[in-house]
């Protein structure tokens, strides 16, 4: 009975934390239970399941950001700042939560406390930017204010009618620079999105038995059906060939290509190697080599870009190539990253990226260093 009152006091105490309510005296509390942890590992499982269930909802609901460290051997942070970790802590057992408040444009003050990071100036993040040249030759340079443009014949104009160029062409590429993005709605009234640092080169009328693109980086389709004309992505060393599907193709240089399909059905075909996708499935090309991807494959993390924020999963170095393509930053690492450290989490691309790397290094294992354009990483 004693057992269960201490359980419901420390329940009640998390939650006017994480409420901002909390007393000094029961921060005090957390604190002594922080050094109970350090000594002999706490009582949290006295908790119940119901009652860690409900603590975990109100914290699914009031943070947005999770990063997670799965090193067993890494001791658990101060209770005072982090006591919603801690029901956490005590239901997964050797992996670390930290989170971030959500609906706050700022990092908690006692976040930037922590993290310490040199930075000589704010690097805000990406935006709608791109650039069209027609077969012509001629260039515009699309508006921020605006996310998407439509074509038609003879005609290019933003989503929301305002026109372009009336120019006569037959080809186009639109081009999406680091730190940008942007949608295009082609003539047969596919979308794409496209991705940082990627291009797309497409027929201002598609003409004959098929419907052909060319594709470098990264790009989210929504293909219209046609099923009397197959729509096809060309790549570098690839092709998708689709009727009418959702799917995203990653083919950035340097980089395996990656398509996954959400819906519809897709053949990927590299070399002599042809490879059919059925929803929730993944194929990688890379050296020539094609491999379908076994087990379970994250689709909110593939899609995540195009609905606006970044999903971490894996490696540094795997999460900062993406950090980096949309900040426009170049990453030097002066120690080659433990490829054992792993990072999970979700966080909007509204972000700047000082709010991301102030939440990683609260790990203790990596610190980051802005200097102008360039990060360092370091331990």
């Amino acid at each position: 009975m004693k057992e269960q009152a201490n359980s419901q006091y420390l329940k009640e105490i998390i939650a006017r934390y994480l409420a901002g309510t909390a007393t000094a005296a029961e921060l005090e509390f957390l604190e002594q239970r922080d050094m109970l942890i350090d000594k002999d590992g706490g009582d949290f499982s006295k908790i119940n399941g119901p009652e860690k269930q409900d603590i975990k909802d109100q914290i699914k609901q009031r943070l947005d950001l999770e990063i997670r460290r799965s090193r067993p051997s890494i001791r658990f942070v101060r209770w005072a700042r982090y006591a919603a970790a801690a029901l956490l802590f005590a239901t997964v057992g050797t992996e670390i939560y930290y989170y971030s408040q959500s609906n706050s444009t700022q990092v908690n003050e006692e976040l930037k406390a922590e993290a310490n990071i040199a930075s000589s100036a704010t690097i805000s993040p990406g935006t709608n930017r791109a650039t069209i040249v027609l077969d012509d030759g001629s260039e515009y340079q699309l508006s921020e204010s605006q996310s998407g443009i439509v074509n038609a014949v003879n005609a290019i104009t933003y989503e929301d009618g305002n026109p372009i160029s009336t120019s006569a062409y037959t080809s186009a590429t639109i081009v999406v620079p680091a730190a940008g993005q942007y949608r295009v709605t082609l003539s047969d009234g596919t979308k794409v999105w496209l991705n940082s640092i990627s291009s797309l080169r497409y027929p201002v009328q598609f003409s004959g038995s098929e419907r052909r693109v060319a594709l470098s980086g990264e790009a989210y389709f929504e293909v219209h059906k046609d099923a009397s004309r197959p729509f096809i992505v060309e790549s570098d060393g690839q092709e998708v060939k689709v009727l009418g599907t959702k799917f995203n193709v990653s083919a950035y240089q340097t980089f395996p290509l990656i398509t996954t399909l959400l819906e519809g059905a897709v053949e990927v075909s590299a070399d002599a190697a042809v490879q059919k996708l059925t929803p929730g499935q993944q194929v990688r090309v890379s050296d020539g080599k094609m491999k379908l991807m076994k087990g379970k494959v994250d689709l909110e993390e593939v899609t995540a870009w195009k609905n606006g924020y970044f999903k971490f999963s894996g490696n540094l170095e795997s999460i900062m190539d993406k950090v980096a393509r949309w900040y426009d930053i170049e990453v030097i690492y002066k120690v080659k990253p433990d490829p054992n450290m792993t990072f999970e989490g979700k966080i909007s691309r509204d972000k700047n990226i000082e709010e991301i790397f102030e939440i990683m290094e609260l790990t203790k294992e990596i610190h980051f260093e802005v200097q102008g354009r360039s990060v360092i990483v370091m331990k």
